[in-house]
């Protein structure tokens, strides 16, 4: 009898282990960055089959099959090490090293150096950035700020955050930002990448974004919509960052980063940038002036050329040395040569070739 009794309590006690390995976890403010930590991730890539959206309760996720394309480091560091960023930004909790490519407005280059955080108990959110204007430190502050994650975070929660930023040069322009953040925590489980096996709690967000710009020169503004942004992110208890996210733009995969061990290989070590469309016309329609934006690796010289429908060219033009990073250039189309229908855009920029059609209005 007393043996039939240690064995009913071992398999009570395995059971329990069972049930315990399988609970859905809980994402608290200590699973998340602090000051000074570092974290090794990879860029990876895609694999044959992967499909980020499928998800659900106690769901096996497995992307062990994640290869790295490369490499590069997160680095959380104190509000004091920021320097005079630090005034606008004490009550922070801390800054990330940015990863955002730089934004070249023509005579104006925003070039971003930190992300700011604040965690509490109940939140973490993105309090704003710090940038170079022209080489001048410029604290941008969002109003309101961005929430990324309302704590402690369990499944099927849901939000919805809208955060806002703007920078004024006098004479010059304005440059502003807004966005819009949809988040569902849709799915817990295990997952497996090439790290190693995690419990997981698994966040979807939409993102939508618009820049604002303001050319005090043309007296001419408008908003600039960017493709709206899905990011999938697996997080898990003292991992500090997500073990997983995936940046999907509609049924594409445009961006994949995994914490991870340091590879001993010929791969660079490179930095992470932010996605964004290689190359945009706003507005469109237009009245014959607009904005082209696009996204540069390096300093190259660009060219710009606009065809009517006959394959005339109406409108060309070259821009030396455009700097990396993210470039406008404004277009002010000749008006004795156009006229309402659609004309072709093509631009130039190195060893790259993109074209799109403009619809010019009445």
């Amino acid at each position: 009898m007393k043996n039939r009794y240690l064995i009913l309590a071992s398999c009570f006690y395995f059971l329990l282990q069972s049930l315990s390995s399988q609970a859905q976890i809980t994402i608290a403010s200590g699973d998340l960055p602090a000051a000074n930590d570092t974290f090794r991730v990879s860029i990876g890539q895609a694999f044959t089959g992967m499909d980020p959206a499928l998800t659900g309760a106690n769901y096996t996720w497995d992307y062990s099959q994640l290869t790295s394309a490369s490499q590069t480091t997160d680095t959380f560091v104190s509000i004091l090490s920021t320097g005079l960023y630090a005034f606008a930004f004490f009550g922070s909790s801390y800054a990330l090293k940015s990863n955002t490519a730089p934004v070249n407005l023509g005579a104006l280059t925003i070039d971003y150096q930190y992300d700011f955080f604040k965690k509490t108990s109940s939140s973490y959110v993105e309090t704003g950035m710090g940038a170079n204007l022209n080489g001048f430190p410029l604290p941008i502050v969002f109003n309101p700020k961005d929430t990324i994650y309302r704590l402690p975070l369990h499944y099927n929660n849901t939000g919805i955050c809208s955060s806002a930023f703007a920078v004024t040069v006098p004479s010059l322009g304005y440059y502003g930002g807004h966005k819009t953040r949809i988040d569902t925590v849709d799915g817990w489980g295990t997952l497996t990448t090439p790290f190693g096996t995690f419990s997981a709690l698994r966040i979807k967000s939409m993102i939508s974004e618009t820049d604002s710009i303001h050319i005090d020169t043309f007296n001419i503004g408008f908003n600039i919509p960017r493709p709206v942004v899905t990011e999938y992110k697996w997080l898990g208890n003292g991992q500090g960052m997500p073990i997983l996210q995936i940046n999907t733009n509609g049924a594409f995969v445009n961006q994949i980063i995994y914490l991870d061990s340091v590879h001993v290989s010929p791969l660079a070590v490179l930095p992470v940038k932010n996605e964004r469309e290689d190359f945009a016309l706003y507005p469109n329609p237009s009245s014959g002036n607009f904005f082209i934006r696009f996204n540069l690796d390096k300093n190259v010289d660009v060219s710009v050329e606009v065809l009517n429908l006959l394959g005339e060219s109406i409108f060309s033009n070259h821009y030396k040395n455009r700097p990396p990073g993210e470039n406008f250039l404004w277009i002010d189309l000749p008006g004795k040569n156009i006229s309402a229908g659609t004309y072709l855009v093509k631009l130039k920029a190195g060893e790259r070739n993109y074209q799109k059609q403009l619809v010019v209005a009445e």
